[in-house]
């Protein structure tokens, strides 16, 4: 009886310890998915600490987008990630969203802005941000995880289309009012200013 009881007891066991082994390599593959999800997109995915307000991952694409390394940046305060103005548009958008968050108004639970960057040579980058809390168990939020592209080449392209939108207006005005000079110069003797002949063989067939 005790050897048939171990006998099952020892099956019970290799059992549970060869499922930990399939759910340990499922969670190892799809850990190794999402690191090269993560390592190989051309966004930068990043994860920033509510309470120390520091990033605890930025993806290596960082580093194409802004010249810095991704521990170069997780050893700064998030705020040096931005230009002043933007640090005061991302930290007031912060105290918003959270406020809501503890009145219990989960609209408040992802954001879309825009911002300005610096890069390490100097220039100004323009980022889109598209970012969501993280909670605890409790339903807390601990964290932000973010995905910022950049859309400085974007929004040159749009500048440089809404100045030749406005180049083309300033001509088709331009031409409106040669249009009516000309209009009235057909009509108009140059010197006196009164209707001249063809206006007079116009108006008379009228």
């Amino acid at each position: 009886i005790m050897a048939a009881y171990f006998a099952r007891l020892n099956r019970r066991l290799e059992s549970e310890v060869e499922r930990r082994h399939r759910t340990e390599g499922a969670l190892r593959d799809s850990e190794e998915r999402y690191r090269r999800l993560a390592e190989q997109s051309q966004d930068v995915i990043w994860t920033l600490d509510l309470q120390t307000r520091r990033f605890t991952y930025v993806s290596p694409a960082i580093e194409r987008v802004r010249g810095f390394t991704p521990a170069e940046v997780m050893a700064q305060p998030f705020e040096a990630a931005l230009t002043p103005a933007s640090a005061q548009q991302v930290a007031a958008m912060l105290e918003s969203h959270l406020a809501q968050l503890r009145s219990g108004d989960m609209s408040a639970v992802s954001a879309i802005l825009e911002v300005d960057q610096p890069h390490r040579d100097g220039r100004i980058m323009r980022a889109e941000i598209v970012a969501s809390f993280m909670f605890d168990e409790n339903q807390q939020p601990t964290a932000i995880l973010g995905v910022s592209r950049d859309i400085t080449a974007r929004q040159l392209a749009e500048t440089q289309l809404r100045n030749a939108n406005e180049r083309l207006q300033q001509q088709l005005d331009e031409i409106g009012a040669l249009q009516v000079a000309l209009q009235e110069q057909a009509i108009r003797d140059s010197l006196t200013g009164c209707f001249n002949r063809r206006y007079l063989d116009e108006t008379l067939e009228r």
